[in-house]
């Protein structure tokens, strides 16, 4: 084998320990499970009522067809991406 042969022959496998390693996340720790603020189902919320002093009330509600729309100040769709 030719020296050129040889520098690429270990190229490929520095290339291939890289791959593995960026694959495999060595040290790398699972997420802590997120902490819940209240044993409710989010399927089970239909109204949410923010009341906050010397603010106006932030109020929006769910629809029946699952859409989140806002009905305090103003009547408005709410993203429902943030609900």
């Amino acid at each position: 084998m030719s020296s050129r042969t040889l520098v690429n022959l270990g190229l490929l496998i520095l290339v291939g320990i890289l791959a593995a390693l960026a694959a495999w996340e060595p040290g790398k720790q699972a997420p802590p499970d997120s902490e819940r603020l209240t044993p409710l189902n989010p399927a089970d919320i239909h109204q949410v009522r923010i009341e906050r002093a010397g603010r106006a009330t932030v109020a929006a509600q769910r629809g029946e067809d699952g859409e989140w729309r806002l009905t305090e100040p103003r009547g408005l769709p709410a993203n429902g991406y943030r609900f």
